[in-house]
């Protein structure tokens, strides 16, 4: 079945479960960045418990307050959207620029997958489909 032969609820079926993720990578880049909700709704001038609201799919999240959320965080769009293999390899490689080595390198590929993949699993972050 082609992209386009999807039928309206199924298309905003899958939207829904986009924004459900997207929420749950935000809510953990603030909790990354040691900082709580209400630290990040007053700097970005939201209401007590809006953000909350906002996370849970209480509130429809647009696409203004992620770049507030992002821009409070620290972060950009990218870090959050990464997929698995993505957050992986990127680790992989600023351990290799902190520790330039060639012969350390199949050591910090095995450590850091070792450690990130039990978390990344925890978080259910998704794998991308390959193709």
């Amino acid at each position: 079945m082609r992209d386009t032969d999807v039928d309206v609820p199924e298309r905003e079926a899958r939207a829904a479960a986009r924004v459900a993720e997207l929420s749950s990578r935000l809510r953990r880049a603030i909790s990354d960045a040691g900082l709580s909700l209400r630290e990040v709704e007053d700097r970005i001038g939201m209401g007590r418990d809006y953000l909350s609201q906002l996370l849970r799919g209480s509130v429809d999240l647009k696409l203004k307050h992620v770049f507030l959320i992002l821009d409070a965080v620290g972060i950009d769009l990218e870090s959050v959207a990464r997929d698995r293999d993505e957050a992986v390899e990127a680790e992989i490689a600023r351990t290799r620029r902190l520790f330039a080595s060639p012969e350390l390198d199949a050591l910090i590929e095995e450590k850091v997958r070792a450690q990130m993949d039990p978390i990344l699993r925890e978080l259910h972050w998704p794998d991308r489909e390959r193709g």
